[in-house]
């Protein structure tokens, strides 16, 4: 199954419906699945948004919940490009 997400043509998802590759960047690699939906994030993203805590503090929890799903690590950064 494709979808058009984030104006990239394809994500490919698997037979259960989980995607391959990262919501962000459309890559596959070391991805990270949300517990509470079908999403996927590499590492590289979250690294490269977050920094190499963020990711440390995923890769420590049993149970990760995305930034669609959960977007409070997200809403600093928000409010920053509001500002700006």
């Amino acid at each position: 199954m494709f979808i058009n997400f984030y104006h990239i043509p394809c994500l490919l998802q698997d037979s259960t419906g989980s995607y391959n590759e990262c919501c962000w960047c459309a890559c596959g690699g070391n991805v990270i699945m949300c517990e509470h939906c079908d999403r996927v994030f590499c590492n590289e993203c979250i690294t490269l948004n977050f920094g190499a805590g963020e990711l440390e503090r995923i890769m420590s929890t049993e149970e990760w919940i995305c930034y669609c799903c959960n977007n409070e690590v997200m809403k600093p950064k928000i409010e920053s490009f509001r500002k700006a």
